[in-house]
């Protein structure tokens, strides 16, 4: 699974969270404000986040939080044999506590491919450990690109169909608030 965000900004405060190639590294496992975890690899345009050898995950998290009500993601993806997930979480890098079926507070878009195409869910949970989960869309293609925006605790999602125009994925969905949030 390939990963590039093309831009992730805050529309009230300007912090850079842009992921844009070349991706050179500012220290080893980072780039930027982004950590690179478990089995990712810096492929200089793309991040590849997982291995299909031994089916071992990886996760790139920011390790600065954003506190804007209002923002937006654009990602170009590219799914095969396996998911993807984009988390809003209050703790750094919530990845490990999904994957173990942990606590965690936020939600989580999930891109499951099956047969060249990507089923679209969403999860959230809430302070009081309740999980909920929500089907939105069926994407006819494993290689993407998508538009997440966030206004106010409520998550939109968008995709690009084959005529090249943003087709909504399923309705805006309400998550738990955060104060604080780490993508």
């Amino acid at each position: 699974m390939f990963l590039f965000i093309s831009f992730c900004r805050s529309e009230q405060f300007e912090i850079d969270f842009d992921i844009i190639p070349p991706l050179t590294t500012t220290k080893t496992g980072d780039y930027k404000i982004w950590s690179l975890t478990g089995s990712s690899n810096n492929m200089k345009n793309s991040f590849h986040l997982s291995s299909r050898v031994n089916k071992s995950h990886g996760a790139i998290c920011t390790r600065l939080p954003t506190t804007a009500p209002k923002w937006s993601a654009a990602l170009n993806l590219s799914v095969g044999m396996g998911s993807f997930n984009f988390m809003f979480t209050q703790d750094v890098c919530s990845f490990r506590q999904y994957k173990e079926r942990m606590y965690w507070r936020g939600f989580t878009l999930n891109f499951d491919e099956l047969d060249d195409h990507l089923n679209v869910s969403m999860i959230h949970v809430k302070s009081d450990y309740n999980y909920s989960t929500h089907p939105l869309c069926v994407i006819p293609t494993s290689n993407v690109a998508v538009n997440i925006s966030i206004d106010n605790n409520t998550v939109s999602l968008s995709y690009v169909d084959e005529n090249g125009e943003f087709v909504e994925c399923g309705e805006p969905k309400v998550y738990p608030y955060l104060v604080v949030g780490f993508i």
